[in-house]
């Protein structure tokens, strides 16, 4: 399962507003974040998950509506 989710799981909490976040690093690269919109920085997400979890992600996204 990637850590790299489209949506947080229910009853997750988050104390790192997603502005103050500037780069995110995994084995498969780094995205660089700042300035994004929320498409921008899913995609650059994407792009940094388990290549077998690119396509499953790419979809949550585009049902979530953060891509186009």
């Amino acid at each position: 399962m990637s850590r790299i989710r489209a949506q947080l799981t229910a009853g997750s909490v988050v104390t790192t507003l997603k502005n103050t976040v500037d780069h995110v690093v995994t084995e498969y690269g780094v995205a660089s974040l700042r300035g994004r919109s929320i498409a921008q920085r899913a995609r650059e997400l994407i792009a940094i998950a388990a290549p077998e979890h690119r396509d499953e992600l790419r979809h949550e996204a585009k049902r979530f509506e953060l891509l186009p």
